[in-house]
């Protein structure tokens, strides 16, 4: 069986299109790290709490890790320093298009990776 996995995917955010590739290995590694960063230690205490804002900064938090690494040019173009200074508006925009657009297809990849069949993958 042959699978077929787009390398890269077109995200909206506000009124900017960006186009996010795969990761390597090391982006991977990297975003995992942003996670603990930004999560101050507390991601896995985070999971466990369950509650709306819980929930709401663990999105956060990983959108945050994956959008820092994977679209460099995205603080840069919502006008501010530090993601940690964004205002919670814009957040939910984050959020949003991390979990409506970004996360199913890069879940395809994940579901790949951790996949221990002989499958052949096609990408394109």
């Amino acid at each position: 069986m042959v699978l077929e996995i787009e390398r890269s995917k077109k995200i909206t955010i506000g009124e900017k299109t960006y186009v996010i590739e795969f990761p390597n290995v090391g982006e991977l590694m990297e975003i995992e790290a942003k996670k603990v960063m930004l999560g101050g230690g507390v991601y896995k205490e985070l999971v466990m709490t369950g509650t709306l804002s819980s929930s709401f900064n663990l999105d956060l938090i990983d959108a945050l890790s994956h959008y820092n690494v994977l679209i460099p040019d995205l603080i840069k173009d919502l006008g501010i320093d530090n993601f940690l200074l964004m205002d919670i508006i814009t957040s939910k925009t984050i959020v949003r298009s991390y979990k409506k657009d970004f996360y199913p297809w890069y879940k395809g990849l994940l579901e790949y990776l951790y996949d221990d069949s002989d499958d052949d993958v096609e990408t394109k």
